[in-house]
């Protein structure tokens, strides 16, 4: 019984911080079109340039959203590397984002928020 309520809060919980976090995130997700391939790869170029940068602003724009998760660091790395597992292409020197990807946004961040985080 309390399972039920505990996972129907917490997913209204990450609905809230999905709804808040996706406008200052865009701009860090245009950004990622300027970046060579090589360090949208290579996961500590990634951290540095793209979601360090981006947890600031998050956390900054959205006035403690990240309070709502547990372990949202952690938890923000980890969705945005599935963000750009998903929705980032990279086409020989170029580096774009999927045609669909403001649509699919906030269902690709959702599925990267809930994986387990190392």
């Amino acid at each position: 019984m309390f399972g039920k309520h505990k996972e129907q809060v917490s997913g209204n919980a990450m609905d809230k911080v999905v709804g808040k976090i996706g406008t200052p995130l865009e701009r860090h997700l245009r950004e990622i079109q300027s970046f060579r391939p090589e360090e949208i790869r290579d996961d500590g170029l990634f951290e540095a340039k793209v979601v360090k940068p981006a947890l600031l602003a998050v956390v900054a724009a959205t006035s403690g959203a990240n309070k709502l998760v547990s372990g949202f660091d952690e938890r923000f790395s980890a969705a945005l590397r599935h963000v750009r597992d998903e929705l980032v292409r990279i086409d020989g020197e170029q580096v774009s984002l999927a045609d669909d990807y403001a649509e699919r946004l906030p269902e690709v961040l959702k599925a990267g928020f809930a994986r387990p985080v190392a």
